[in-house]
């Protein structure tokens, strides 16, 4: 068991679930620039790991929100704002760019309130199983800032320009139902029921076949740049490789026996 324990991240793997703890409660797991280190580090853990074994990673969080997204107090104290927004970003951007690209499943649990950047870490999830409880706030431009952590990207895309813009520029509190139904999260659960099933969907992953698993996710993610006639000839090449894999012959035998499968 890989332990890595800092100030602000919390880090463990079995070699097979690797989990990502934000660990900041006291001041909403907010983002300063040793926390987005923490967070890269941890980052390039699973990234490493994924060559060795590693089948699913987790990003969750301690007390009551899951991250209010900047520390503004550290910004409003540097002697260079700029300087320190731009190391701050460029670090936690770059961790958020291999957990997104990473070759497994990411699921991220959401127990309490996202706001600013903690709408980017949440949505740096493939699966993102959130209390019915829990609240999401863009937040920036009320400290007149603009979005980071990759909030933009995803809003725009998965929920259409009009509403993205209300969202960034209201600063309007939306629910985990609201997101839910907009298909920004995968679930919301009640908070009593949260640990049970973001450990099924966990356990669920961490035996399937890890690499359809990363084929599809990024056949996925990166849909939204082909054109139709690109997209099916990406589908036909990776399917076309994964059919003869070990994973494939056990999933298809498994499927005429009716049995259930056992990858490795």
């Amino acid at each position: 068991m890989a332990h890595l324990t800092h100030e602000r991240i919390a880090f463990e793997s079995d070699g097979v679930i690797a989990r990502i703890t934000l660990d900041r409660p006291r001041h909403g797991n907010a983002f300063d620039l040793p926390m987005a280190e923490d967070f890269l580090e941890a980052a390039e853990r699973v990234h490493d790991a994924c060559t060795t074994g590693l089948r699913v990673a987790v990003l969750d969080a301690e007390g009551p929100m899951f991250c209010v997204g900047g520390d503004l107090q550290s910004f409003a104290t540097a002697e260079d704002r700029s300087a320190l927004m731009d190391q701050v970003t460029s670090t936690a951007h770059r961790a958020i760019e291999l957990l997104t690209t990473a070759p497994v499943p990411v699921v991220t649990i959401v127990q309490g309130t996202a706001a600013g950047g903690g709408i980017g870490i949440v949505l740096t999830g493939d699966i993102v199983i959130a209390a019915d409880t829990a609240k999401f706030k863009m937040a920036y431009t009320a400290a007149g800032l603009s979005p980071d952590f990759g909030s933009t990207w995803r809003l725009a895309r998965d929920l259409g320009l009009a509403r993205a813009l209300d969202l960034t520029l209201t600063n309007r509190v939306f629910t985990a139902a609201e997101a839910q139904s907009w298909g920004l999260i995968s679930r919301a659960v009640a908070p009593d029921v949260l640990p049970q099933e973001a450990e099924s969907v966990i356990e669920q992953l961490a035996a399937g076949p890890t690499r359809a698993f990363a084929t599809s996710k990024h056949l996925l993610r990166t849909s939204a740049d082909q054109d139709f006639t690109a997209q099916l000839n990406h589908e036909a090449a990776a399917i076309t490789t994964l059919v003869d894999e070990p994973a494939a012959h056990e999933g298809i035998d498994a499927f005429l026996t009716r049995r259930t499968p056992h990858f490795t």
